[in-house]
C-alpha cells in the first residue's frame, strides 16, 4: 500500500520535489533547512556516543556535513538504522544514503533524464510514466530468496542503495560512492574472554544509547534467545517493561516467553492464534499496544518497539554449517554455495518456466551468490557470513518498512548497532558456529535470562534446561493437510492470470502440478508460496 497520510514536509524547487511522510514515532525533528541546504532523515542515525544528546543533534551534524560536502566522514560514525537525503542547491547536488548495512531502504529509478527515489518500493507502481521492465536476474532471486541480492530489484531500472553507500546526483550525473565496507575489518585468530566481555559491553551500550532517558519500554518477546537478551537488558534500565508475544496454542514460543517473563517480573502480554504464517509482526504489536493503551494497561501509547531481529544471523551464525566453511577454506566456493542453497532450500522453480526462460535461469542464483562473496584476505571462511549479513539481513525487515505508514511504528534494533557488529565481524567463523560464541556471551546477562528454557535452532547448542512437555517446536516439519491443499488450489486459480505468471511460467505444467497437489498425489505447497510472491509486482 502507498503511504496513507499527508506529507509532513514538502519542498519543490526547479526540477526537484521532496516529500516526507513522518510517522512521528520519534519525539524529535527529522528535517532541517537552511538557506541553500535541506536534510531529511528517516530512522535514527545515532552519530552520538552520549546518552544525553538527541536525534535533532544527529540531523544537525548530518546537515552540516552535507553542506561541507563531507557526508562520508560523518556517516562512518553512525551506529543506527536510518536513511536520508541532503540537498545542496548551490552545488546542484543531491545525496541519498542509508546505514552501514543498508537495512533502512532507499530505492531509486533511473532512466533517461528521470530519477525517482523513495523509501517505499510500492510508490513506483503508482507512477505510470516509469518503465517497469523486468530484471530477469532480480526476478529469479526474488523467487528463490523472497528478496533480491546486491542493489537489484525485480525491475531493471529500479535499484536499492546498497550496504554503506551514498548515491550522488550532481549536475546531471549519478554516481555511487562507498563510505563503509565491512570486509575491511581484520579477522582475529581467536576470540578470548576479554573480547566476549567487550561484546557484551558494546551491546549494553547499544541498548542504553537507544533508550536515552526513557523509563518505559515495549518489546517483542518470543521463546528464543534474541528477544530475551534484549528484554533482560532492558529490565535493568527501565522502570516499566511491557513485552508482547504472538504465537500459537501449546507452542514453545508462547510457553517459554511466558515463563521467562514471569521469572524476570516483566509485564507480559500475549495474543494466541490458531496458526501464524509470516504475518506483519509490527502491525500485530501496533494493534496490541493500541488496545492496551485504550484499556489502561499501558500508560503511554509510544510507537517505539524493541526487536531482536538480526541476532540469529549476526551472532548465532544460522544458515552456515562446518562443511561450508571447509569448502570456503579450500577455495571451493561453488561447493559452499551448493551446500548453502540445499540447507536454505533456495531454488528457482525453473522446471515450471516456459522453455525460453529455463535456459536463461540456469546457474543464475549460484552466480549471484558468488558475486556477493567478498574477497577476504584474512579469514576467508567468513565470506558466507558476509553474504548473509549484506543480503538476507538487509531485506529481512522489508515488510516492516513497506507498511510503516499503516502501523506507524519504529523499531529499536540493537543487534544491528554497527559498533556491536564491528566486534563480531572480526571473530573467527569456527568459534561463531552453531551459537557457540553466543552462549558464552549469554553468560554475561542477568541470571534470570538463563533460569527458564528457550528455543534453539536444530543442530545448534541445545538449551541445558530440559523440557518434558509436548509443546510444538518452531522448526518442526508439518505436513500439508486436506484443507491447506484446497486453499492452495483456490489461491492458484486466483493467481494464474497474474501477468508475471502468464509471461514466465508454463500454464499447462502449473495446472498439472496444482491438480496433483489438490488431490494429495504430490506436495507442491512450495510452488504456491513462490507464486504468491508475484502478487505485489506490476507491469506497465
Amino acid at each position: 500500500m502507498l503511504c496513507n497520510q499527508k506529507a509532513t514536509f514538502e519542498q519543490q524547487k526547479s526540477n526537484t520535489l521532496i516529500l516526507q511522510c513522518d510517522v512521528q514515532a520519534y519525539d524529535n525533528v527529522t528535517t532541517l533547512q537552511s538557506e541553500l541546504h535541506t536534510t531529511v532523515i528517516a530512522g535514527e542515525p545515532l552519530l552520538r556516543n552520549s546518552y544525553r544528546t538527541s536525534l535533532h543533534d544527529d540531523v544537525t551534524q548530518l546537515h552540516q556535513a552535507g553542506a561541507d560536502n563531507n557526508l562520508s566522514k560523518i556517516l562512518k560514525t553512525a551506529r543506527g538504522v536510518f536513511s536520508g537525503i541532503h540537498v545542496d542547491e548551490a552545488a546542484n547536488r543531491i545525496q541519498l544514503f542509508s546505514d552501514k548495512l543498508g537495512i533502512r531502504p532507499v530505492f531509486y529509478y533511473q532512466k533517461d533524464n528521470i530519477i525517482v527515489f523513495s523509501s517505499l518500493f510500492s510508490l513506483f507502481k503508482y507512477l505510470p510514466q516509469l518503465d517497469l521492465k523486468t530484471d530477469f536476474t532480480g526476478l529469479c532471486e526474488y523467487l528463490a530468496f523472497n528478496y533480491c541480492l546486491s542493489d537489484r530489484t525485480q525491475y531493471q531500472f529500479i535499484k536499492r542503495i546498497d550496504v554503506g553507500q551514498i548515491l550522488n546526483i550532481e549536475k546531471g550525473t549519478v554516481k555511487i560512492s562507498q563510505y563503509w565496507n565491512w570486509a575491511d575489518i581484520q579477522a582475529k585468530s581467536e576470540a578470548i574472554a576479554i573480547d566476549i566481555e567487550q561484546l557484551y559491553k558494546s551491546f549494553e551500550d547499544a541498548i542504553k544509547l537507544r533508550l536515552n532517558d526513557s523509563n518505559e519500554a515495549i518489546a517483542f518477546l518470543s521463546g528464543g534467545l534474541d528477544s530475551r537478551v534484549i528484554a533482560a537488558s532492558l529490565k535493568q534500565h527501565v522502570k516499566t517493561l511491557h513485552t508482547f508475544n504472538f504465537s500459537t496454542h501449546q507452542s514453545q514460543d508462547r510457553e517459554y516467553a511466558r515463563v521467562f517473563a514471569k521469572s524476570a517480573q516483566i509485564d507480559h502480554h500475549e495474543k494466541v492464534f490458531e496458526s501464524l504464517s509470516f504475518p506483519n509482526w509490527t502491525q500485530l504489536i501496533a494493534d496490541a499496544t493500541d488496545e492496551c493503551a485504550a484499556t489502561g494497561k499501558i500508560k503511554s501509547n509510544q510507537r517505539l518497539v524493541w526487536s531482536g531481529d538480526g541476532g540469529s544471523v549476526a551472532l548465532g551464525y544460522v544458515y552456515i554449517e562446518d562443511v561450508m566453511l571447509d569448502a570456503l577454506d579450500k577455495d571451493n566456493n561453488k561447493y559452499a554455495i551448493d551446500l548453502f542453497m540445499a540447507l536454505a532450500q533456495t531454488f528457482v522453480p525453473k522446471s515450471f518456466f516456459k522453455s525460453k526462460y529455463v535456459q536463461l535461469s540456469k546457474g543464475v542464483i549460484e552466480a549471484s551468490i558468488l558475486d556477493e562473496l567478498p574477497e577476504l584476505h584474512f579469514g576467508k571462511t567468513r565470506s558466507m557470513y558476509y553474504f548473509l549479513m549484506n543480503n538476507d539481513q538487509k531485506r529481512h525487515l522489508s515488510l516492516h518498512f513497506e507498511t510503516i505508514c499503516q502501523h506507524k511504528t519504529e523499531l529499536h534494533l540493537p543487534f544491528f548497532d554497527s559498533d556491536f557488529l564491528q566486534n563480531i565481524y572480526g571473530f573467527p567463523a569456527k568459534e561463531m558456529m552453531y551459537h557457540k560464541l553466543y552462549m558464552q556471551w549469554f553468560e554475561y546477562f542477568p541470571k534470570c535470562a538463563r533460569q527458564t528454557p528457550w528455543q534453539t535452532y536444530p543442530k545448534h547448542v541445545p538449551c541445558p534446561i530440559k523440557n518434558t512437555s509436548s509443546l510444538s517446536y518452531q522448526w518442526d516439519k508439518s505436513t500439508t493437510n486436506h484443507q491447506n491443499r484446497k486453499q492452495d488450489f483456490s489461491e492458484y486459480l486466483a493467481l494464474r492470470k497474474n501477468r508475471y505468471i502468464q509471461e514466465f511460467f508454463n500454464s499447462q505444467k502449473l495446472m498439472i502440478a496444482m491438480v496433483l497437489h489438490r488431490i494429495g498425489v504430490k506436495d507442491y505447497s512450495y510452488l504456491i508460496d513462490k507464486l504468491k510472491r508475484l502478487k505485489v509486482l506490476v507491469h506497465n
